[in-house]
């Protein structure tokens, strides 16, 4: 009874903060870790400082007629600073949905600065620009994961912002930025193996650039806005694209017979290859690939 009287640690809230970090990583449930912020403002300094991502409210992740038909919310520069004042120690963010950021490149340089361990952002529609993107890559130098599809103010000069300086980058979508060519990805790191660019303006020389790495897995360049005159872009691919695995070509209007000769001959990794409504590729091509390259599987539309 003495000795329980004399010892200092007889209360949980007397405990240092590293056994309480401790404790919080040990809760499973969303409602036991609410608690444990509620509980006084010290624990809810840690739990704060141990959130690893946040979603704002009008964030959504999918495309979808529930999330287009949705109120945007209004978040401004004030807004995002209390925020990510309190989550010091954020890996991932999304502002995906959030189109009416009034200040989104001011607001970006409190994105940048405040969250220097970001490893994954969606920005999913956000009016971000270029100047935002800069802000972006200067501090946040560990970035893997980056949404930047139907941001429809950012350009080439942007994407040079991240994309050289990213050593750990490993996917990006661009999906529907219209005024990316591709030329901003030329000597993008080899880590860069997944890249979304459905919908894209992309030049042969962009083409060229996207593929510069060398460690693509994954490519989507479907529907493509703009001719790929001759088939300079798809030799790129097929000799540069040596770890390619998937690759989207549907509805590519400049896809002809020997583009897909050059992505038969140089992809030697390739397994799946979407091949839709590709109107110049003939049906004898599409046979011919069959034959020489059994261990790809032809597919018609994405499922």
């Amino acid at each position: 009874m003495e000795n329980s009287l004399t010892n200092p640690f007889t209360s949980i809230v007397q405990l240092p903060d590293d056994c309480l970090y401790f404790i919080f990583q040990r809760l499973e449930s969303s409602n036991d870790r609410e608690s444990f912020g509620l509980t006084c403002h010290r624990w809810l300094h840690i739990q704060n400082s141990s959130r690893r991502s946040l979603q704002f409210q009008c964030s959504f992740t999918q495309l979808n007629p529930t999330s287009l038909s949705r109120p945007s919310t209004t978040i401004n520069t004030f807004h995002l600073y209390r925020l990510l004042c309190r989550f010091p120690q954020l890996q991932s963010l999304s502002l995906s949905g959030c189109i009416e950021l009034p200040d989104s490149d001011h607001g970006f340089s409190f994105v940048a600065g405040g969250c220097p361990l970001l490893t994954i952002i969606s920005l999913y529609g956000c009016n971000v620009t270029d100047i935002g993107l800069e802000s972006l890559s200067q501090s946040c130098s560990t970035l893997k994961d980056v949404n930047l599809s139907f941001c429809s103010l950012i350009s080439d000069h942007g994407i040079r912002a991240i994309s050289p300086f990213s050593h750990h980058l490993r996917s990006v979508n661009i999906s529907y930025c219209r005024n990316v060519t591709g030329v901003g990805f030329q000597g993008c790191s080899q880590t860069l193996a997944y890249l979304e660019a459905d919908s894209c303006k992309l030049e042969p020389e962009g083409i060229s650039a996207i593929v510069s790495g060398g460690g693509l897995e994954y490519l989507n360049i479907s529907k493509l806005k703009s001719c790929i005159h001759g088939i300079s872009g798809w030799e790129s691919i097929g000799s540069k694209c040596r770890n390619l695995e998937r690759l989207h070509v549907n509805r590519c209007r400049n896809l002809s017979d020997q583009g897909l000769q050059a992505l038969r001959d140089g992809c030697r990794r390739l397994r799946k290859l979407y091949l839709g409504r590709c109107r110049l590729i003939s049906s004898i091509a599409i046979e011919m690939f069959k034959c020489l390259r059994s261990d790809v599987q032809i597919m018609d539309e994405a499922t």
